[in-house]
């Protein structure tokens, strides 16, 4: 029940980046997960205004907490002004901005995997890439639900497999203390969960 994992919380950072048309599916994706204990937050780095105005109802009703960028930060580093200044969550996820979640469910699941083992550092689950005139892709690959972070960092070289960025849920306090998206390069976000499983453990979805 909600009630049992109530303490747990979790925060939705959405960065964005010229995203308005996508920008709103997100947004109602996350505040659609039916778990109480979380906040969203976006982060807006956008050149425009165009994504301030398609979330101002939500902005105004104070559904979630919005901040924009006066000058652009880039992608990095609003991720890193994200997690670091903004969130407030025990574990946190990052939600592109034109990325969203299709199970309503997912951060009550992850919750109730972590109240029951609060040494878990990070939870994740499967993602599908959806092109311009595709279908959707898989993009993950099937595995054991508890895993030991050093055995899941050596299946990417041994097969090379990626853990999706789009569906962790990992610990805030421990993510901070290594430096997470410290490099400013396009894979930041795999290098920093690369370094995060590493002696730690590991939850997964088979959804």
């Amino acid at each position: 029940k909600i009630s049992k994992v109530k303490k747990i919380k979790i925060s939705v950072m959405i960065p964005t980046y010229n995203q308005s048309t996508y920008i709103l599916d997100a947004v109602k994706s996350a505040l659609a997960q039916d778990y109480d204990n979380k906040e969203v937050i976006v982060s807006d780095d956008s050149t425009d205004d165009l994504t301030f105005l398609v979330l101002k109802e939500y902005i105004d009703s104070r559904k979630i907490i919005y901040y924009k960028n006066k000058k652009n930060k880039g992608r990095v580093q609003n991720y890193r002004r994200l997690l670091y200044e903004y969130s407030s969550g025990d574990y946190v996820i990052n939600l592109d901005g034109d990325d969203y979640f299709i199970d309503d469910s997912y951060l009550l699941n992850a919750a109730k995997i972590i109240k029951n083992n609060p040494d878990i550092v990070l939870v994740y689950a499967k993602q599908k890439a959806l092109r311009i005139n595709e279908t959707f892709l898989e993009n993950s690959k099937y595995i054991e639900n508890f895993i030991n972070g050093n055995d899941l960092f050596m299946k990417v070289f041994d097969e090379n497999f990626l853990i999706p960025h789009l569906s962790s849920i990992y610990k805030r306090d421990v993510a901070m203390e290594i430096d997470f998206y410290r490099e400013d390069i396009s894979s930041s976000d795999w290098e920093s969960i690369f370094r995060l499983i590493v002696e730690n453990k590991v939850c997964y979805f088979d959804k």
